[in-house]
This record gives C-alpha cells, structure tokens and sequence, in this order.
C-alpha cells in the first residue's frame, strides 16, 4: 500500500503541480523581465519533477515485482494485459518520458514545448483516472459501482493544493541546493596587496 501511495503522490500530486507551475511561469515570464532567482527556481523545479518521473518508475517496478498483496497485483497486471492495455501502458510511459525530456536544457527554456508538456502533464491526470475508471468497470454494470464522480469544484481545489504542494517541495528543494552551494564553494580570499 506504501508503494502504491508513492506512486500516486509522485505522478498525482508533483506532475500535476509542475503542469501548473509551468503554466504560470511561461506566462509570468513572457511579460515581466525574467530574474535570475526566477531561473534558478526553474530549473530546481524541472529537477524535482525530472527525479519524481524516475522515482515513479522504479515504484512502478517495485510495484510489479513486489507487491504488497496478491490482489493488488493482480489488479495491476490485468490492467496491463487486459483490454486497454494500451491506455494503461501509454499513459505510465508518458509520465517517464515527459519529465525525462526536462533535463535537457534547450527544451527546458522552450516556451512552446513547456507550454505542451505542462498541457500533457494535466490532462495525462485526468486520463488516469478516466483509464482506470474504465479498465475497473469494463465488466461491471452494476450502477452502485459508478459512484466514481468528483464534483469539477473538487478538482479545482484539488488541483489549487497540487501546486501549492508542488511550489512548497520546490522551494525547499531549491533553499536546500543553495545551501549546499554555498557550503562545498570555494572561499574567496582577498589578496594581502589589495587595499
């Protein structure tokens, strides 16, 4: 239950959050003059996104090799093999491969690539849980199994706390970086001459 918990705060509530993010920092910075504490922030944010899409994946092979429970992985792997496999098997290959794509730095700087992956990154979560939805009620009909709903206000204030969580890990992340910068930096001594 753990590894299944990870994953879902991993590819839910960080992907998620950096979608956002993105979304308002692309548009922040086509009309205010970038800093360079802003550019900073942006690539640690990149980071921590970039590590959580290789966090998932290994909990994704965790999760398949090892589960907790013989139904969980039952329920994993026939979603895999089953019908929509390749919705199931689409979706978790573009969660790795759209936050891998942010190390490289020419796309990372791209207004219009992070424009389509924060896009992505979004809908890619809301697909989860139609593809769930549906790979889970493919063979049931009864309608007491359709109480799956949220409310689209739920999921505005849903997605609000995502990016908070999201700005939140970030800005530790990046206080911690800058920290250990300025631990490991050479210290500058000034010449015995200089006046």
């Amino acid at each position: 239950m753990a590894a299944y918990l990870v994953k879902v705060f991993l590819n839910s509530d960080l992907v998620v959050g950096f979608g956002l993010y993105s979304l308002l920092y692309i548009i922040t910075r086509s009309y205010l003059r970038q800093k360079e504490w802003q550019a900073a922030f942006d690539r640690d944010a990149c980071r921590v996104v970039s590590i959580a899409g290789l966090l998932w994946f290994l909990v994704v092979c965790h999760y398949l090799l090892a589960p907790a429970y013989e139904t969980e992985r039952r329920v994993f792997v026939s979603r895999l093999t089953g019908p929509y496999w390749f919705a199931y098997g689409g979706l978790g290959a573009s969660w790795f491969l759209l936050t891998q794509l942010l190390w490289f730095r020419f796309l990372r700087r791209s207004s219009v690539f992070r424009i389509l992956i924060s896009t992505w990154l979004i809908s890619l979560f809301y697909f989860e849980y139609f593809v769930i939805w549906v790979t889970s009620l493919h063979r049931d009909f009864l309608p007491s199994s359709w109480s799956t709903l949220t409310y689209p206000l739920v999921s505005i204030l849903y997605s609000f706390l995502k990016l908070l969580e999201f700005l939140a890990i970030t800005l530790i992340f990046h206080i911690a970086t800058l920290r250990i910068r300025r631990l490991f930096a050479p210290k500058r001594q000034q010449h015995p001459h200089a006046s």
